[in-house]
Parts: C-alpha cells; structure tokens; sequence
C-alpha cells in the first residue's frame, strides 16, 4: 500500500501542500511549530476520519478561520496490490465528510482500511505506561483498520454498554433481575437473563471483540518479542499478555466464551446495580506488558517504556501487512524523540523492508536523512513544504 498523491487544503497552518511521494522513507524537516506534525495528522485524519491531537474538529480549521465557512480537505491517491483508490475528506466547524473514489461514505468508519497507517509519536510512551484504556484503544485501532466486520462489533457492543449504564444508574426495573442469587436455576437463569435488556448484546458483541483481541494480541506479542530484542537487546525480554474482562479463558471457544461472560455478568449483578455501570467485559480488558516479570507501566524506566511501545507499533506494521497482504504507512513524528543514542540507532535501522515512511524531525536532515535511507528531504516552514 503506497500513499502517492497528497494534497492539503487549509488543514491548520498548511494552507496548500501537494505531494506525489515515493515508496521509501520521506523525512520533513524544520524548525518546530512549522507545520511538519500537521502534515501528519492530516494523513492521519484521511485514514481514519479523527485527529491523533484532538477531539475537536474545529481545531484543524485554520487559526484565523472565518466560521462557518472555512472548509479543511485532505485529498489522497492510494496505489494498492491490485487496485488505487481516491480518498477525500474535508472538514468545517460543524461537520465532516469524506469520499472513496468520488461517492460520498455513510459512515466515517467505511473510511478505514482503504488508506491503513501506524502512528507513532512521542506521546506513545503512554501505550506501555499509561491506562489500560490507552492499551484496549491500541489493539482496537489496528483490528478496525484490517477489519470492518470487528469496527461494526465494537460499535455494537459499545452502545449496548451505554444504554446498559444507562439502565443502571437510572434503576431501571428491567434490571431487577440483578438481585437473584447466584445459586439459582438453570431456568431460572434463562429467565432473568431476559429480563436484563442488553445482556444478550453485550454478550454476543462483547465476545466477538473479546476474541479478536485475544487472537491479535497472540500474535503481536511474538513480533513485539522479537522486536524489542533488536530495539533493547539489554532490557530482557519482553512478554505481552492479554487479559479479558469479561472472564474468559485463554484456550476458550466462542461458545465457553459466552458462557464465561455470562456468568460473570451474573455474579457481578450485585455490584452493578449498587454502582450503577457494568463491572465486567470487554471494556475491561487489559493488555499486560512485562520485563523480567514485572511489569514495564510500573517498573520500568522511561527509556524501556519508549521501547516497548516502539516495539508494539513495528510489530503492528508486520502484523497488518499479515492479515491484509499489504504494507501499511507508517508516520513517525519527531523522529527519534527521547531516545538515547543506542536504541535510536537501532530503531532506524529496522526502518527499511519495503514500509513507506513519512518522518518528521527536527534534527539536522542532511544528517539523519541518510541515516534511515530517505530518498527524500523536504523542509517544512510556515506551512509550506520545499524542497527535491
């Protein structure tokens, strides 16, 4: 997958950039607050229809922007294995929309998979120290970008979790059920499984997506592994453990995973209605990742915690060019940002192998630029970009 024509329209300060790329490395640099990260974020939006930065649209209009008739648009030429595709997306203080090849999508998820990226930023050190939500939002970027079945699962399962919550903290009746004791009936269980509205949603999105993690998160801790070696080769090996929420075993089918979830719905009944929000799924799941047994989110040193992240963003390279067949673009902002000299090094050079590359850095190009074999350096100033 190559991103090979770019054009940007009023997108913060780049008021019009126009790209053809190349399939390598491409590295824009400049002085900070030039406009080289929104370059990036406007790939990003194209992609995937939201900002890394902000949940505010508005705020990747210009800064001087006439509301509400400043319009932002992102314009991409896609080459594939077998087919190109023309993606758009453009933005105003009060909605947005986009297209895929000329016709306008429903739904800003059917963006997704047509134009696949792997972000990585400075902040991504929050991946391996921060919140298991940080985690969860991880796995379910790369699994919505290879599959719009698990997009529409998580969807699902998300507003049933919401309307559920709702239930609860409004001590809905139809949630009466949650007093039966545990020890009750088989039927009796069936019975008041259906007086709980969503539980038979919750359950039959919520393993599916519980599943889809399990499996992805399999086979990206083996890559990972692998990874952080070359990344960190002194910090020991690193292991990547998912845990479901919603009591699933590893080894379980889909069927034992039903059963599992349901019985901790009804076990935790007790403590949801006193509290008033569902306890128990896959909204609860955690991604454990660990060094030497302990784990990296509260042992480990800043400079591990940014190389496990790195390696969970290259393993998640690898692991969707696996499941698709085709390469995603990786974007990389601030280029070997608080890294110490070895594992910068050893980071770029594991950026080869056929994965287009937009890097940003503020460093010295004529420098770095050779270093991770970018074919081209263009400079980035006030939102313009130059260069050859």
């Amino acid at each position: 997958m190559i991103l090979r024509g770019l054009t940007i329209e009023r997108f913060r300060n780049l008021t019009h950039v126009e790209l053809e790329l190349s399939d390598g490395v491409t590295l824009f640099w400049g002085r900070n607050a030039q406009g080289k990260t929104n370059l990036l974020e406007a790939v990003h939006y194209l992609a995937t229809g939201r900002s890394f930065r902000t949940r505010l649209d508005r705020e990747c209009l210009p800064w001087d922007a006439a509301a509400p008739a400043a319009v932002a648009r992102v314009v991409g030429r896609i080459e594939r294995a077998s087919v190109s595709h023309h993606l758009a997306i453009s933005l105003t203080e009060r909605a947005k929309f986009a297209w895929v090849d000329g016709k306008a999508v429903a739904r800003l998820g059917d963006l997704l998979g047509h134009l696949m990226v792997v972000l990585v930023t400075p902040d991504d050190i929050g991946v391996a120290s921060g919140a298991p939500a940080l985690r969860r939002r991880f796995l379910d970027m790369a699994l919505s970008q290879v599959s719009a079945a698990y997009l529409g699962r998580l969807q699902q399962y998300v507003e049933a979790l919401r309307q559920r919550n709702a239930a609860l903290r409004s001590g809905d009746s139809a949630m009466a059920w949650h007093g039966h004791p545990a020890h009750e009936t088989h039927g009796q269980d069936a019975r008041a499984a259906a007086l709980d509205p969503w539980a038979d949603l919750l359950v039959e999105h919520g393993v599916e997506v519980s599943l889809a993690r399990r499996d992805a998160a399999a086979r990206l801790a083996e890559l990972a592994r692998g990874l952080h070696e070359q990344i960190a080769p002194g910090d020991g090996p690193l292991v990547v453990e998912w845990r479901s929420g919603a009591g699933l075993d590893p080894d379980d089918d889909r069927d034992r995973a039903r059963e599992h979830f349901r019985k901790r719905l009804q076990e935790a009944a007790a403590s949801e209605r006193a509290r008033g929000q569902t306890l128990v799924g896959p909204h609860r799941d955690t991604l454990s990742l660990a060094i030497g047994g302990r784990e990296v989110r509260d042992y480990g040193s800043q400079g591990q915690q940014r190389s496990v992240a790195l390696a969970l963003r290259l393993a998640e390279v690898r692991w969707m060019s696996r499941q698709t067949g085709e390469t995603p673009v990786l974007l990389v902002d601030d280029l070997g940002a608080e890294l110490d000299r070895d594992r910068r090094a050893r980071l770029l050079a594991l950026f080869a192998a056929g994965v287009q590359t937009l890097a940003t850095t503020a460093s010295d190009a004529e420098i770095l630029g050779p270093m991770i074999g970018a074919e081209r350096a263009l400079e980035v100033r006030q939102g313009a970009v130059t260069g050859t």
